[in-house]
């Protein structure tokens, strides 16, 4: 017997094969072409098989279909304060709030406040602090560290830019004439972190050549016994760098500049 593709399925004839055979011959002529002889059996087509729905299949679709029914819920994620939750009126951040973030992670100390710097005599400091100052409404607080940040070539971190330093100097001379902070202390501080360090010194330290007009010397004479030491700049090239630009380098190259100004 012949056998048929996988798609179809044998059926036998009414009529045996012999009979059938004879009844061919005596009564029809020799097949023309294009005509499908009659091979003794019927081809028809079966539908793919499918198995019976049990009861595990009937769960699987009735779950499958609430899921289906259920709302589509907005994915949520954890999100920081927003920076006019951290900002007071002059936008500059509020220390009355504890900034979390990679370089505040707890309440600042009064050792911290006591290693604050003198820049102008109970007027002006400076201090690198371990989180962000509680208000006090003898002191007002700033920080810059999240205001001007320097975008580096490599591991180049600063010094920042003549813009970026213009910007600080009004910034700084407007809180000394603002009549509301004439009774207050003024102190900038910043992180822990080495580069925010040397940044936040080069730009006090400048202020003071650019705005009060002392040499470079004494503007950063607070700061000759500071510890630890500031971290020194470096060229932005992708190799060693073979030479340290000190903070007192960038202050004396302002006043340089003042001086032939």
């Amino acid at each position: 017997m012949t056998v048929c593709p996988s798609t179809f399925a044998v059926v036998p004839s009414q009529t045996t094969w012999c009979e059938e055979e004879r009844n061919e011959k005596a009564e029809k002529p020799c097949a023309r072409a294009g005509d499908v002889p009659d091979l003794g059996f019927e081809l028809c087509a079966i539908a793919p098989a499918r198995s019976p729905a049990g009861p595990a299949t009937k769960e699987k679709e009735a779950g499958d279909a609430d899921r289906r029914s259920l709302p589509v819920r907005p994915l949520q994620t954890s999100r920081g304060p927003k920076c006019s939750e951290l900002a007071n009126t002059d936008g500059l951040p509020d220390a009355s709030r504890v900034i979390r973030g990679p370089y505040f992670r707890s309440p600042m100390t009064d050792r911290d406040l006591a290693e604050a710097i003198e820049i102008l005599p109970n007027r002006l400091y400076w201090a690198a602090l371990h989180a962000a100052p509680r208000a006090n409404p003898k002191v007002h607080y700033f920080s810059v560290d999240q205001e001007f940040i320097y975008e580096p070539f490599f591991a180049d971190f600063g010094p920042l830019n003549l813009g970026m330093v213009w910007r600080y100097c009004k910034t700084l001379e407007a809180k000394l004439a603002d009549a509301s902070l004439a009774e207050k202390r003024i102190v900038h501080y910043c992180s822990h972190d080495p580069k925010k360090r040397a940044n936040a010194a080069t730009l006090i330290s400048a202020f003071q050549v650019i705005v009060l007009g002392k040499p470079a010397d004494e503007a950063y004479k607070p700061f000759q016994s500071v510890y630890p030491p500031f971290l020194p700049y470096r060229d932005a090239t992708c190799g060693i760098c073979t030479y340290s630009l000190t903070v007192l380098d960038c202050v004396k190259a302002r006043a340089l500049i003042c001086t032939d100004s």
